[in-house]
């Protein structure tokens, strides 16, 4: 499997490098995590510094981060790898953080990082966003293992999912969109429906909007599609800037066919 696994690897890197986002798909035993890791390599040689990853797995699999933890501590020292329970303690987290280690690897299951982006408090918050005090930036790659369980029309994702899907999946995502690079791992085949597909790419972005109307227009044989909604409001778009003084949110007025002016105009003109 090596020659397979250099090359799956290698296409790997090169994606995160060029798009900032892959889905890995392999078989049971075709060795998904050396890949990983060989891809985290290269992946840091071309970046050329210093790199935080986070690696979130589902919480079901009870020793799945357990096994992460193992097949890290092969290549990295034990101090260079952060478990999420390691994270309570906020020395331990300190220490890591300014430890000198070139790859830095955090640990945490998908409910820890639910719970740690919607009621966690301190050190364990700071871990899973991947930023602390002046340290912005959050994770410079986020691997999410098992991602299937993310997959829309999954009939069933876990007994620790089934009443929290939408909620873990809006934090999970939360962590894809303040990454740098996001990497999927997954051993279950995840071409069986189009629109299973649309919440693993809304995992993948890294930035932006991503229109659900558009994937499925183009994934059905669209030729095109109308961008209105997805292209107003940005830099390039017309329209005159107001700026909140209280929040200092920023918003476009914009005319368009569900633009407020738009809408009375006709109205006015039915009349």
């Amino acid at each position: 499997l090596k020659p397979y696994q250099e090359d799956a690897s290698k296409k790997a890197a090169d994606m995160l490098q060029d798009k900032g986002h892959c889905l890995l798909k392999g078989g049971t035993g075709s060795g998904k995590t050396a890949i990983f890791y060989d891809t985290v390599r290269r992946t840091h040689a071309a970046c050329g510094r210093p790199m935080r990853i986070m690696i979130l797995s589902p919480s079901q699999q009870k020793n799945l981060t357990t096994h992460w933890l193992k097949e890290l501590g092969r290549d990295v020292p034990r101090s260079a790898v952060m478990m999420y329970e390691d994270a309570k303690d906020a020395d331990a987290l300190r220490r890591w953080r300014r430890g000198s280690h070139a790859l830095k690897f955090g640990v945490a299951s998908f409910h820890a990082a639910h719970y740690a982006l919607t009621l966690g408090r301190g050190a364990c918050k700071e871990f899973v966003r991947g930023s602390s005090g002046g340290d912005e930036g959050g994770w410079d790659l986020v691997c999410i293992d098992e991602c299937q369980f993310f997959r829309a029309g999954t009939p069933r994702v876990g007994e620790a999912l089934i009443d929290d899907t939408k909620p873990m999946f809006k934090a999970v995502s939360a962590l894809t969109r303040a990454a740098a690079r996001v990497m999927l791992l997954t051993a279950t085949p995840v071409y069986s429906s189009v629109s299973e597909l649309h919440s693993l790419i809304v995992l993948m972005r890294c930035e932006g909007r991503f229109d659900k109307d558009v994937f499925l227009a183009l994934a059905c044989g669209a030729d095109t599609v109308m961008l209105g909604s997805a292209l107003s409001g940005t830099d390039e778009a017309p329209g005159r800037v107001i700026e909140d003084p209280a929040t200092h949110t920023k918003k476009k007025i914009y005319r368009g066919m569900t633009s407020p002016e738009a809408v009375m105009e006709s109205l006015y003109d039915s009349e």
